[in-house]
C-alpha cells in the first residue's frame, strides 16, 4: 500500500492513477503533513512518497521522519511525475 503526499493535488490525482493502473493500492493522497498522519494512522503503510514541498506549516523531509520514526514506514522522494526507479520499492510495499 502506498501513501503520497505532495503540495499539488492535480500531481497526487495523476499519480494515483498511474500507481493504480501498476496494481497497487493507495490508502491516501495528502496535501499536508497532518493529513498524510491520519493515513498513516488508520492504515498500513508499505510506502510514502513524499513531496518536499507540502501545503501547511511541516515540510516533506519533517513528515518522511516521522512516519519512518512512528511506523516504521520507508519513504522515497516524490516529484511531478512516477519515478520508475520507485517501482521496485512499490513492489516490496
Amino acid at each position: 500500500t502506498v501513501l503520497l503526499a505532495h503540495e499539488d493535488g492535480e500531481l497526487l490525482e495523476r499519480l494515483t492513477v498511474q500507481i493504480h493502473d501498476l496494481g497497487y493500492d493507495v490508502v491516501g493522497a495528502a496535501r499536508t503533513a497532518s493529513f498524510a498522519l491520519v493515513h498513516a494512522a488508520q492504515n498500513a503503510i508499505g510506502i510514502a512518497l513524499v513531496g518536499e514541498v507540502l501545503a501547511g506549516r511541516r515540510h516533506g523531509a519533517e513528515l518522511s521522519r516521522v512516519l519512518r520514526d512512528t511506523w516504521g514506514v520507508p519513504c522515497a522522494p516524490l516529484s511531478d511525475k512516477l519515478d520508475p526507479d520507485i517501482l521496485p520499492a512499490l513492489e516490496a510495499a
